[in-house]
C-alpha cells in the first residue's frame, strides 16, 4: 500500500497529507473504531499494526472517494485487487468456485505488482500464491491465523509490564494466568449460544403493520419469542440499525438489510429486516446503498442460520452526500431457490 500511496502522491492525484486529514476526520463507528488505523501514512509504509492496516485497506476508497480522476490506472486497478483478496483470504466460509476465482486473482495481482513496480517481491509473495491450495486442504484461513495467538501473547506482556519484577517472570505469568483461568471458569465454563440483553414478550399488535405481516411464517407461538434491540450469539453482538446480508431470491442474489428487532425463542434467533437497494460501484469496490418508498415497506424476517454471512456490518457511512457499506469479506454464494 505504501509503494501505491507514493505512486498516486507522485501523480498529485492528492498529498499525504489530506490523506492523513481524511483518515483522522473519518467517523469510525463501533468495532470499527477500536480497529481505527494510524494516522501516519507514508511513502515509505504504513503505521500501526496487522489489523490496523487491514482496516486502513478496508475504508481506503472512503478516504480518496472523488479524488481518483482515472479509475481505470493500472495502479488504481491494482489497490482493488488487493482488496478483494483480503476479503477473501479472511471469510469465514468458501465455495469451491470461489477458491478458484481467489488463485486466478492471486496470480493476476502478484504479475501486475511486477510489472508496474520495479522493488523484488517478498517471500510474502510467494506465501500468497500457496493460500487457494491452504484453503482447499484445510479450510478458511482465518481459522487457522495466529493474530489470535498474538492477542493471547498481548496478555502476558501486559502482566509483565504492570509486575515490575522480572525474577522468575515465568513463574509469575504462570501464577497469574491460572488465576485469570480459574476466575473466568468460576460457574459456568461456556457462555450460552445465545444471549440477550432487555428481553421482553413479542405483541405483533404493538407494531407496524409490515412488521406483523413479516412474521407471520413463524413456526412457534408467536407470543413465545422475546424481542431484544441486541443479541449475541456465538459471540457475535447484533445490535438494531446493524447491517446484514441476505438472499432474497434467485434472481436478485443477495442484499443489505437493516436490523429492525431481533426475535429470539431459545436458541431459534430471527431478525426482523428492512431491505434496501444496494449499487456495487466497480471502479471503487464499495456498495452505495438507499431507501426508497418501496423499500421502507419491504420488511421480511430473516433466520440467523439463513444468513450469507455471520459478521454484521456496523453501518453504512456517508461519503459525499451518500451513503456506503464495504465488505469486511466475501459473504458465500447464495443457494439457488
Amino acid at each position: 500500500m505504501a509503494l501505491f500511496i507514493g505512486y498516486f502522491v507522485d501523480k498529485k492525484w492528492f498529498t499525504l497529507e489530506l490523506l492523513n486529514q481524511n483518515l483522522q476526520r473519518f467517523p469510525f463507528r463501533g468495532n470499527d473504531a477500536a480497529n481505527r488505523p494510524a494516522t501516519a501514512v507514508s511513502k515509505v509504509k504504513l503505521g500501526g499494526q496487522a489489523v490496523q492496516n487491514w482496516w486502513f485497506l478496508r475504508f481506503f476508497p472512503f478516504m480518496v472517494y472523488g479524488l481518483i480522476p482515472n479509475t481505470e490506472d493500472c495502479v488504481w486497478q491494482l489497490v482493488l485487487k488487493l482488496k478483494d483478496i483480503v476479503e477473501f483470504v479472511v471469510s469465514t466460509n468458501l465455495q469451491p468456485s470461489q477458491v478458484a476465482y481467489l488463485e486466478v486473482l492471486i496470480h493476476e495481482y502478484i504479475a501486475d505488482r511486477k510489472a508496474l513496480f520495479p522493488q523484488p517481491l517478498r517471500p510474502k509473495h510467494h506465501f500468497l500464491t500457496h493460500y487457494a491450495w491452504n484453503i482447499l486442504m484445510f479450510g478458511p484461513l482465518i481459522r487457522l491465523w495466529t493474530l489470535r495467538f498474538e492477542s493471547k501473547h498481548s496478555y502476558f506482556k501486559r502482566c509483565a509490564r504492570y509486575a515490575q519484577n522480572f525474577i522468575n517472570i515465568t513463574l509469575t505469568l504462570a501464577h497469574r494466568h491460572q488465576m485469570l483461568q480459574a476466575y473466568c471458569f468460576n460457574g459456568q465454563m461456556f457462555p450460552d449460544d445465545v444471549l440477550l440483553d432487555k428481553g421482553t414478550s413479542f405483541h405483533p399488535d404493538l407494531y407496524a403493520v409490515n412488521i406483523q405481516n413479516a412474521v407471520k411464517h413463524l413456526n412457534h407461538d408467536i407470543k413465545q419469542y422475546l424481542v431484544t434491540d441486541e443479541v449475541c450469539v456465538f459471540g457475535t453482538k447484533y445490535q438494531k440499525g446493524q447491517f446484514l446480508i441476505v438472499q432474497i431470491d434467485a434472481s436478485e442474489r443477495w442484499t443489505f438489510a437493516r436490523i429492525l428487532l431481533s426475535l429470539v425463542e431459545n436458541v431459534e434467533v430471527h431478525f426482523v429486516v428492512r431491505l434496501y437497494t444496494s449499487t456495487f460501484l466497480p471502479d471503487y469496490n464499495i456498495y452505495r446503498i438507499s431507501a426508497t418508498d418501496d423499500d421502507l415497506n419491504h420488511v421480511v424476517c430473516v433466520k440467523y442460520n439463513d444468513l450469507l454471512d455471520y459478521y454484521p456490518l456496523l453501518s453504512h457511512y456517508k461519503v459525499s452526500g451518500s451513503h456506503f457499506v464495504t465488505l469486511k469479506n466475501k459473504p458465500r454464494e447464495p443457494k439457488e431457490a
